[in-house]
């Protein structure tokens, strides 16, 4: 069994992130955080997320590991057209993430 990341002694290069700050085309910056390679490295070569998600994924998960996002689409759209012929009802929920960030208020 792995032993927990927290409960491992880490070099001081893995505490250390640079967070650079960015302008956004609205106004105002954000900033994005840049891990240093060791720890991602170290994050790499752990599998129990990996075994998590394996061990969660259900037959209506359509994002994964070797699944398509292509392939969820069309079929997403497939399922729309044949709930509109059928006279059901269909509901399309989007997220607007680029938005969302511009629109979030960083000193909160």
């Amino acid at each position: 069994m792995e032993k927990p990341l927290k409960e491992m002694a880490q070099p001081i290069q893995n505490l250390i992130h640079l967070n650079a700050i960015l302008g956004k085309p609205s106004g105002g910056t954000r900033t994005v955080c840049k891990t240093p390679m060791l720890y991602r490295i170290i994050l790499r070569s752990r599998n129990t997320v990996v075994e998590w998600e394996d061990q969660m994924t259900g037959d209506f998960d359509t994002s994964g590991k070797g699944k398509s996002a292509l392939i969820a689409t069309a079929y997403r759209g497939l399922q729309a057209e044949v709930y509109k012929y059928t006279e059901e009802q269909v509901i399309g929920v989007f997220h607007d993430f680029e938005k969302f960030f511009d629109t979030t208020d960083l000193e909160i």
